[in-house]
């Protein structure tokens, strides 16, 4: 029997995480978060394939980042386990070690978890925990 899960924890990394993959801004896709399902459709669909050192067995990342220009983009990729050469159209990003806001949800399928209200009322409600509890 299906089970809802929608959580929001805070988890502590210890060690910097690098993650080969897409970005959002770079996919050609609106930067909107109800795109980020055509994202992963991309990275899993083809790109996945491509990422050389990926750790075994496969963790998968998507997450919000804060760019220099102080702008903010998305990714979605494999963890790595050295900085690699990484694949034409793909990029690498460092997930520092620190306090972040881990959303959890699940869904029947892929496309009920990514396109339906799951991925935005998550983050929606990360970006409320995190202004009430000074994160």
């Amino acid at each position: 029997m299906f089970e809802q899960k929608d959580d929001l924890t805070v988890v502590s990394i210890a060690d910097d995480i690098l993650v080969v993959g897409l970005s959002l801004a770079a996919s050609g896709l609106p930067e909107r978060a109800d795109a980020i399902g055509e994202l992963w459709g991309a990275f899993e669909g083809v790109r996945r394939a491509s990422v050389t050192g990926a750790l075994t067995p496969t963790v998968n990342y998507g997450f919000w980042y804060s760019k220099p220009d102080g702008g903010h983009d998305y990714m979605v990729g494999s963890a790595v386990a050295e900085p690699p050469a990484v694949p034409e159209g793909m990029v690498c990003a460092r997930i520092p070690a620190g306090r972040f806001i881990k959303a959890t949800f699940n869904a029947r399928d892929f496309t009920e978890l990514v396109c339906g209200d799951l991925l935005p009322g998550s983050f929606a409600k990360a970006k409320a925990y995190a202004a009430a509890n000074g994160l």
